[in-house]
């Protein structure tokens, strides 16, 4: 029930969260809604730094969170990039 939370997070928000998937060592952005300032272009960006530097990453799905702290307690495997509580 925790993963059915996971399915389609960035289409629930609206707001704020990157859906990338990694086929082949090739990345698709399935998902963007930009956030806080150009927080999603720097996520990008710093991603096809490591695809280019390091090669093909394996095949995966990652959801990214780029709001400012909304989500920081939140239980699911989702990265949040942001700022540290105070």
């Amino acid at each position: 029930q925790r993963l059915a939370l996971y399915d389609g997070f960035c289409l629930r928000r609206r707001r704020a969260c990157i859906r990338l998937r990694v086929v082949d060592g090739i990345p698709y952005v399935l998902d963007m809604f930009p956030g806080y300032q150009s927080r999603h272009r720097s996520i990008l960006h710093a991603l096809w730094r490591v695809l280019v530097r390091f090669g093909p990453l394996p095949n995966l799905e990652v959801t990214i969170d780029v709001t400012d702290g909304e989500l920081q307690n939140i239980d699911l495997p989702i990265l949040v990039i942001t700022h540290k509580k105070e």
